[in-house]
């Protein structure tokens, strides 16, 4: 839909409600009284044209209209950060000996080749990784802190889990992560901003026995 359009549904059931005399059927095409719009009360034949089920209360249609509204400006917004990240994943795609973990849009290379175990969903790693944003800056380092991160599988972004049962213990992969498969939408700290690809350097280094929960230092071992 047009934000013309939506705009155009605003202004019709603002003007309505707050006024005594019906108005032009060009704002509003259909009402059953003076009377219902001197209350504010009408029935909307453009709430059909807008997806509204219930557009009796000229609020409803100003809420509804309005968040639609929103909704499409906000993509709009997004739209360059979004095309950024996927040029920046087409662009990792294309390099020498990368490859893809099945159809999930997650890119990798290999480092070192592991012959151990993949670990599932339900598994507890260690591991050593370091993540950098687009721009090529690391937001987080298990390295730099000289310690290893014990994580559940499951419990991180979508792209890091796919990419741990992929690999067999004792690999290092360099991955890429495309935004969806990241944080998306959500902003993750300064370095990185909403819509993201994130770049990782993962090393398995074994598969634990007991449980743990996930750290919350670490960028990818967010709960999801």
């Amino acid at each position: 839909m047009r934000h013309g359009e939506i705009i155009y549904a605003v202004m019709a059931a603002f003007i309505v409600s707050c006024s005594v005399n019906p108005p032009s059927e060009t704002l509003v095409p259909a009402f059953d009284s003076s009377e219902d719009c001197f209350n504010g009360r009408l029935i909307f034949s453009v709430g059909d044209k807008f997806g509204i089920a219930d557009a009796s209360d000229s609020t409803i249609l100003v809420q509804a209209a309005y968040e639609r509204l929103m909704t499409e400006l906000k993509a709009e917004a997004n739209k360059p950060a979004i095309a950024a990240a996927e040029a920046f994943v087409k662009k990792y795609a294309a390099g020498k000996d990368v490859k893809q973990i099945g159809n999930t849009g997650v890119y990798y290379k290999v480092l070192k080749e592991g012959n151990g175990a993949k670990p599932t969903a339900e598994s507890t790693v260690k591991i050593n990784y370091e993540g950098k944003n687009m721009k090529g800056k690391v937001f987080d380092s298990s390295y730099k802190r000289n310690e290893p991160a014990t994580m559940s599988v499951g419990q991180v972004i979508p792209g890091f889990t796919e990419a741990l049962k992929a690999m067999p213990v004792g690999s290092k992969w360099e991955v890429c992560i495309p935004q969806d498969k990241a944080y998306g939408e959500r902003p993750a700290g300064e370095d990185i901003p909403a819509y993201s690809a994130l770049v990782f350097t993962i090393e398995l280094l074994s598969i634990e026995k007991a449980a743990a929960q996930p750290q919350v230092q670490g960028q990818p071992i967010q709960i999801k």
